[in-house]
């Protein structure tokens, strides 16, 4: 979840007008995206992020003996690997066009 708070400021830096100055629905846009983020930061359980490091969701355990092993790597490449990555840039598509246009955005109604 940290991606998606890198790229509205890279693509807030590629804009016209620059890091500094802020149209009013760009920063709706990363308060917004702050707001998504955000939920996934508090919602860290208490024992501490170093959890899952230790640990593995048993849904990969299941998958991994249900599957054979080039099985299980293409569908953990594509599903649970490339699918959230393209659901991330697809919502950020949106994003990414209101940051670019920057200072030559047309006005507010």
């Amino acid at each position: 979840c940290v991606l998606p708070l890198w790229l509205g400021f890279f693509f807030k830096s590629l804009a016209p007008g620059g890091v500094w100055f802020y149209e009013p629905r760009e920063t709706l846009v990363l308060v917004l995206l702050w707001a998504w983020a955000v939920r996934f930061f508090v919602a860290i359980p208490w024992d501490g992020w170093t959890v899952g490091l230790e640990r593995e969701d048993w849904r990969y355990a299941d998958f991994r003996a249900k599957l054979p092993s080039p099985a299980y790597w293409a569908f953990s490449f594509s599903s649970l690997h490339l699918t959230p990555t393209l659901l991330v840039w697809a919502a950020l598509a949106p994003a990414s066009r209101v940051l670019l246009q920057g200072t030559a955005a047309p006005p507010l109604n």
